[in-house]
């Protein structure tokens, strides 16, 4: 697989270089795709335009037809799960879908995308039928590219820092695009390369993936401590149980091998829970990650199987060995005095409980930056007026068809305004790549509209016109593009032939992961195609006003009736980070959980320790409060130290973490010290549980049996 920084996409004309040109490489392809409707249905597919060799160098499973039928123009291959959405039971091999203002013939039915392909495509067409790539163009010479993504099949003995150094000053040379650092990635690889773009392929969620190992390495981390420190403390309780086995007989290894296996039989119950709850909440993971988990391929795989052995052998050495050794190392007259032997390992603990807390409060503060974050995006002023906003796909409709369509509409009085265009904010617009170091502009992102769009939308216009009716010769493009000219008035932009007649206010057609960039609104004519309905209506019956929008749709066009809010429609373009979300919060809840756990070991620990000393303290007239402050004074410390260690560990985090977003929520002191806050008020009640326990005991009991 070719990479062009973070593209997949490649000038064309070095193809036939990379083929016959440049030793080591067998063949090499290029391809281009896109998203359209096919069939009367108007079903929504993807599509790859490609040449003969993509399908020497990857793997298609033909199950009917044959590959010469594909050289030809306006015939496809069709993926058998689309063939049922598009003819149904039928045999899809020789009929005829629509698809924009072309027919394609079927002629060839292949195996569907599965588990195993790195691809997502419906139907496969040659390059003559579906077009390629994007242009791309050099103002200064006037000389035009286009860009696909690309891949070549190298030899056994290739060298591949050669060949990528060949094709980097291959594009180097190229005048149409910048210059750029390009590598090569074995195709293996690219699945799990979620920052490529372009490439018209299924990527991993890597950030996630990541995530939530390091979450569960954590959460691991936390139980095997808290499994110490809990079994540590009940140990004081089995002092005498261990100094009569060792009175009969039982050696130093025999207890080893019994608090060992103990071990060993917990995790193993653990791990037989795990699995059941893993199979419980797997549709959970399946929404957090986008992607179908198979629980079951991880017993296919006998490396996978052996790696899940050994992890489970070092969790169980881990956890059992600090318990045994403290069970098996004292004498057996030392386990059946009246005084109990001095516990040591205190300190180790302590650390432990710093470790676990610190864990926490990094959770906490993920969680509560990341919150805010999402919520800061989502309710971001875009640059219009997303209050009641709809917008509808209507397929590539043409202007007149779309335009009696909204005419109806507008008959409606919750209905206030209609218009028409291709592409938006939020859609994959169109873009122009050009090469003109004078501007510093890579590429120019553009869409087409009628002259109600800015009233539509409430994008603001700060200088010239507006589009006028039908197909004029004028554009808009907004502050960004104009600002790039370094030019006041707009009447002395003369650019590439283009004529400029207005400026509108910077509008975000992307997430907030991208800045605002120069971006291009042309004016819709009557030979256009239509792909896009904005309307703004009214809050008062709305629910009547979607029925009616429905019945009307149904009655113009064909197809599912598609429409979202633009609110919801943003909204959902951050779904990942929502997941992240929702991921770190089920963590965190955890991560305290367990954190309590232990610290209510510890605290168990010391309030047994400690007994007597706090039994003559209340004989001698302390009270209940000065009990619960004695021994909650001392475990309040190492959640304060994990608190300074863990808020410039958060930090770090989610400073690399909002490198993402071109647009950030402010990183406020509140979220550390509400973290803090947090985790010291649960700490407060985790240990008051026990101190009260301390501090309510009859002391004449206590020295009876201590």
């Amino acid at each position: 697989m070719i990479k062009n920084d973070q593209s997949a996409f490649m000038p064309e004309s070095i193809l036939e270089k990379l083929r016959k040109e440049s030793p080591g490489i067998e063949d090499a392809t290029m391809w281009s795709g896109n998203t359209a409707e096919f069939g009367d249905k108007y079903i929504k597919g993807t599509y790859l335009s490609i040449d003969e060799s993509f399908l020497n160098i990857f793997s298609v499973k033909l199950l009917k037809g044959s590959i010469e039928g594909l050289k030809l123009k306006d015939q496809a291959f069709i993926t058998t799960d689309f063939a049922k959405k598009i003819v149904g039971d039928k045999d899809p091999i020789g009929e005829k879908i629509n698809w924009n203002t072309s027919t394609l013939t079927i002629v060839g039915l292949i195996e569907s995308c599965g588990k195993k392909s790195g691809f997502l495509y419906d139907i496969l067409m040659n390059e003559k039928t579906g077009g390629t790539g994007i242009n791309t163009s050099d103002f200064r010479t006037g000389q035009s590219e286009t860009l696909r993504s690309g891949a070549v099949l190298l030899n056994q003995n290739a060298n591949v820092d050669s060949i990528q150094s060949r094709i980097t000053n291959l594009v180097k040379n190229n005048p149409c695009i910048k210059s750029r650092i390009v590598t090569l990635r074995p195709f293996k690889d690219v699945y799990f390369d979620s920052d490529i773009r372009d490439d018209y392929m299924s990527h991993a969620n890597s950030a996630m993936i990541r995530l939530l190992f390091y979450v569960t390495l954590a959460i691991l981390v936390l139980a095997i401590f808290n499994y110490i420190n809990l079994t540590t403390a009940i140990g004081l309780k089995r002092f005498r149980e261990v100094g009569i086995k060792k009175t009969l007989g039982a050696g130093m290894l025999t207890i080893f091998r019994q608090f060992f296996f103990e071990t060993f039989l917990l995790c193993l119950i653990s791990i037989i829970l795990a699995l059941g709850i893993a199979f419980i909440t797997k549709p959970l993971f399946e929404s957090i990650l986008l992607k179908k988990i198979e629980i079951s391929t991880l017993f296919n795989d006998l490396k996978s199987i052996t790696l899940c052995l050994l992890f489970f052998l070092l969790i169980v050495l881990v956890s059992g060995i600090a318990p045994a050794l403290s069970a098996s190392k004292y004498t057996p007259i030392s386990l059946l005095s009246w005084d109990k032997p001095k516990v040591k390992g205190y300190t180790f603990r302590n650390i432990m409980n710093v470790i676990q807390f610190t864990i926490s409060i990094v959770l906490i503060i993920s969680f509560l930056m990341v919150y805010r974050q999402v919520n800061y995006v989502k309710h971001k002023q875009l640059g219009f007026n997303q209050e009641q906003l709809l917008r509808l796909d209507i397929c590539n409709i043409d202007f007149s068809k779309a335009s009696a369509f909204r005419q109806k509409l507008l008959t409606n009085p919750g209905i206030t305004d209609v218009s028409l265009s291709y592409g938006g904010p939020g859609e994959r617009n169109s873009t122009i790549s050009f090469n003109d170091d004078s501007l510093d502009i890579n590429e120019v992102s553009y869409m087409m509209a009628d002259s109600n769009y800015l009233k539509t939308m409430g994008i603001p216009l700060l200088k010239g016109q507006n589009l006028t009716k039908g197909k004029g010769d004028g554009y808009l493009i907004n502050e960004t593009y104009y600002k790039k000219f370094g030019i006041k008035e707009l009447h002395d932009i003369h650019y590439n032939g283009e004529n400029y007649i207005g400026v509108v206010g910077d509008f975000h057609c992307k997430d907030l992961h991208h800045p605002i960039s120069a971006f291009c609104i042309k004016p819709l004519g009557k030979e256009d195609h239509v792909n896009l309905l904005v309307m703004r209506i009214k809050a008062e019956n709305m629910a009547q006003t979607i029925k009616f929008i429905h019945r009307t749709y149904d009655d113009f066009l064909n197809g599912p009736f598609d429409y979202k809010f633009y609110d919801e429609w943003f909204d959902s373009m951050y779904k990942q980070e929502e997941n992240q979300t929702a991921t770190i919060r089920i963590f965190t809840i955890l991560a305290i959980l367990i954190s309590c756990l232990g610290l209510f070991g510890l605290a168990e620990f010391e309030a047994n320790r400690r007994t007597k000393e706090i039994n003559i303290r209340r004989v001698n007239g302390a009270t209940m409060i000065d009990i619960m402050f004695m021994l909650n004074k001392k475990f309040l410390m190492p959640v304060l130290i994990a608190f300074i260690i863990a808020c410039p560990i958060a930090y770090l985090i989610l400073i690399q973490w909002l490198e993402n977003f071109s647009y950030k929520a402010k990183m406020s002191w509140w979220i550390f010290a509400l973290a803090g806050l947090i985790a010291m008020i649960i700490s407060l009640l985790t240990i008051s549980w026990q101190s009260v326990k301390a501090a309510t005991n009859n002391p004449i009991e206590s020295f009876k049996y201590k």
